[in-house]
């Protein structure tokens, strides 16, 4: 599995600003989980609920235009009452102050065959970074999974595996 590239916010790219307005996707088309790697191998997927998913439009090759996705964290779901809690926790995500999420395009570039290579900015925990990361156009739809190193994002809590498994 890919590891996302983290840097520094990037404020340029192929993403052009369509005059016809912002439409939005139903948040039922785009779901995002996650798996956390805790000690001893434990192994932990859940979700966030996705708040909203917005784009500008299509370009001619059917690449999305300004699209943003902002998550509610709050929403963390695992299917254990006691671990969401957990996770919502001052010492883990911080859910109360930081309650969104959010990862706005900047670059989208296809490679041959049905990959394209994803580029954006993603808040998470109060910290925005630059994210690049490998997605596949599936029945139109784009797919794709990658991992994420959270100490980026200022993620401090010991025990667990820094790197997240995204997937989307």
């Amino acid at each position: 599995i890919e590891q996302a590239r983290v840097g520094d916010v990037n404020n340029g790219g192929n993403i052009a600003t369509n005059a016809s307005g912002t439409q939005s996707k139903s948040v039922k088309d785009f779901t995002m989980t996650f798996t956390g790697y805790g000690p001893a191998g434990k192994v932990e997927v859940g979700t966030f609920d996705t708040k909203s998913f917005t784009y500008a439009g299509l370009s001619e090759g059917g690449l999305p235009q300004n699209a943003v996705a902002t998550f509610d964290v709050r929403t963390v779901n695992t299917g254990k009452e006691g671990l969401n809690k957990h996770l919502c926790a001052d010492d883990f995500f911080m859910c109360e102050k930081f309650p969104e999420s959010k990862f706005v395009v900047t670059n989208v570039e296809q490679v041959p065959g049905t990959s394209y290579i994803f580029s954006g900015n993603l808040t998470f925990m109060g910290t925005e970074k630059s994210i690049t990361f490998t997605a596949n156009k599936i029945d139109g739809a784009f797919v794709g999974e990658f991992l994420l190193d959270i100490t980026s994002f200022n993620f401090k809590y010991v025990g667990v595996d820094p790197k997240v498994l995204i997937k989307f």
